[in-house]
């Protein structure tokens, strides 16, 4: 997914503040609940930080989002400052060692 760059952690609630002032927030759009493949659940992000770059995708539509991830993100297209975060089944309750997946966008 070329709209996905990596994994973040966040807090719970609705909105982050950003770092220094000018470089944009965080902001929540949606929660899914009801997601495929195994996920507990998925988080549309936006980041506003003025100097966000387009998101560059291929003419020949390889890169276009498709399936549910076109559904979460409303086009086949979105910008680079959305993002989804996924969050496995029992993430908040697990007592063993923490597991971090990183996803690497597709360059």
């Amino acid at each position: 997914m070329s709209a996905l760059a990596g994994a973040f952690l966040l807090p719970a609630g609705p909105a982050m503040a950003g770092g220094p002032s000018g470089l944009g927030s965080l902001t929540l759009l949606h929660t899914y609940t009801s997601v495929k493949y195994g996920w507990q659940s998925a988080e549309l992000w936006n980041d506003v930080y003025p100097s966000w770059p387009p998101e560059s995708y291929l003419p020949d539509g390889r890169d276009n989002q498709t399936g549910q991830a076109e559904t979460f993100f409303g086009a086949t297209q979105p910008p680079g400052s959305e993002f989804l975060l996924y969050e496995a089944p029992g993430a908040l309750t697990n007592t063993g060692p923490p597991v971090l997946l990183v996803m690497g966008a597709n360059d």
